[in-house]
């Protein structure tokens, strides 16, 4: 199982940090507090993860700094406030990805393994030929469950249904956990496919959690562009492989299963 890596400090972070450490111990509260929550969001690879909410309680904490250095302390303290809470927001992501990353459901060459045989057996094999080693457990192929528009990694609206379909199955069984698998079209170098991919996955099960799933059902994984299938000019299936899948399976043992954990 992999773990999410500690960063060190950005140059941005640690010039931040050096001017709030410069406060004077009768600055307001809220301004080291805010200053504390965002060198732990960064100490727990927020700016990778939550890059967006990170540098956004940056900046936050920068501009009450500098209003705190023209004695505007009212507002000041509210902005303090606002870093504070982002930060804290950004680094709890960060660690529910440690969660998240690595965990086995089934082995990724494993369900795609299973994917194919089944597709195999609906084609026309009899259900009662099939082999008791192949695992036909309903949920445990990966299906999409979001799309995304071209070099974005945002929630759509037209993904919340199947995503809200998806919540209402995992509440109703407390026994299922769901891997999300990222994806990428071929378009782009392999470094920034790998991370569009991952900034989806981490997208969805940010959203899954935000509807009540506990981080510790979510495992993620990046395929970049790996399983792309359409070509440059095809955008339609570009579409296709901008996307997010699902794959649920259940924490209750299975007869005639091989699933990996």
């Amino acid at each position: 199982m992999s773990s999410f890596p500690y960063v060190s400090l950005s140059a941005a972070a640690v010039s931040l940090l050096a001017s709030c450490a410069t406060m004077p111990d009768a600055a307001p509260a809220e301004l080291h507090a805010a200053a504390r929550a965002v060198h732990a969001a960064e100490l727990a690879g927020a700016a990778d993860v939550a890059p967006h909410s990170f540098k956004l309680a940056e900046r936050d904490l920068k501009d009450a700094v500098a209003l705190n250095d023209r004695h505007e302390t009212a507002h000041a303290i509210a902005l303090a406030r606002q870093a504070e809470a982002v930060a804290t927001r950004s680094m709890h992501l960060a660690q529910d990805v440690k969660d998240w990353d690595g965990g086995d459901l089934l082995s990724y060459e494993r369900f795609r393994q299973a994917e194919q045989e089944l597709a195999t057996l609906r084609a026309g094999a009899p259900q009662k030929d099939a082999s008791p080693d192949v695992d036909t457990a309903p949920l445990a192929i990966a299906q999409p469950i979001a799309f995304f528009d071209t070099a974005a990694a945002a929630v759509v609206d037209s993904s919340q249904p199947a995503l809200n379909e998806l919540v209402q199955s995992l509440k109703a069984d407390p026994a299922l956990r769901v891997r999300l698998v990222g994806h990428a079209d071929r378009r782009g170098g392999e470094t920034y496919n790998d991370k569009l991919a991952r900034e989806r996955v981490v997208a969805v099960a940010s959203y899954l959690t935000e509807q009540g799933i506990e981080p510790g059902r979510i495992r993620i994984l990046s395929r970049g562009a790996h399983d792309a299938a359409a070509e440059d000019r095809d955008l339609g299936r570009l579409q296709l492989d901008r996307r997010v899948d699902a794959q649920v399976a259940s924490d209750a043992p299975a007869a005639n299963a091989n699933v990996a954990h």
